[in-house]
């Protein structure tokens, strides 16, 4: 798995991408796109023989560089089945992909993945990046709540708070704001903090003394927006069982 502004692509069985920002590692027969930013979309060319999905916004952007994609429009809350044969030695699998409207600075989703053996149990998780938060809270909160993921994948961009906005920078006329300046604030608007991934945990009804305890993975994060109020990852990582703090 890839996260990070130079690329994204997590490969789930060696069967489904989410994601082609880096070329995928395996050959995949189908390929599931958050957005239509080049971070997650530049290696289309390397998956032509995959099945594609991604919402029609997606598409229609995406068509100008790349005429030869046929993909098959996703609409949030609409499953989409996928179902997989196996040889006869290894058991019959399917994946149920769910799309989740998230709030970016494009049409995004984020995906609800689960899986099912035949004659054996299912496995789920989320997977959602580059949001600035989830548009139908509740549906996630009470997943969360009821432990029906096995794994959490989702970003943790950076740790700014509204208070490190305050001191805006005024350009005089025709000048321009400081490169970080810029950043700093599209990283607060468009991207999920810390705050927001604490907010969801709490209202799922985790603290201290009931910690969420399946693993989770911070996508997407940036290493210089991690350098204010680090605390707060310390805070997260008190309620939520998460793998990768600061790596």
């Amino acid at each position: 798995m890839a996260s990070g502004s130079s690329g994204n692509c997590a490969i789930i069985d060696g069967i489904i991408a989410i994601d082609v920002g880096v070329p995928p590692t395996c050959v995949v027969e189908y390929v599931f796109l958050t957005h239509h930013h080049t971070d997650h979309t530049k290696h289309l060319d390397k998956v032509r023989n995959a099945q594609l999905f991604c919402l029609h916004e997606t598409a229609e952007k995406l068509y100008a560089k790349n005429p030869y994609i046929t993909p098959n429009c996703i609409i949030p809350g609409r499953a989409v089945p996928i179902f997989v044969p196996q040889d006869g030695v290894t058991a019959d699998a399917e994946y149920t992909v769910l799309p989740i409207n998230v709030k970016h600075d494009a049409p995004c989703v984020g995906f609800d993945i689960s899986k099912q053996i035949y004659g054996g149990e299912v496995e789920r998780i989320l997977f959602t990046t580059d949001f600035n938060s989830i548009v139908d809270e509740m549906s996630v909160v009470r997943a969360l709540r009821e432990k029906r993921y096995d794994e959490v994948y989702i970003e943790c961009n950076n740790t700014i708070c509204y208070d490190d906005l305050i001191d805006v920078y005024f350009p005089a006329d025709g000048e321009k704001p400081p490169k970080d300046e810029f950043h700093r604030r599209r990283s607060y608007e468009n991207h999920c903090n810390v705050g927001y991934l604490i907010s969801l945990f709490e209202r799922a009804g985790y603290s201290e003394q009931n910690r969420f305890t399946e693993p989770v993975t911070l996508l997407h994060k940036s290493s210089f927006y991690y350098h204010q109020n680090v605390e707060r990852i310390v805070d997260l990582c008190k309620i939520a069982n998460i793998r990768n703090p600061f790596a």
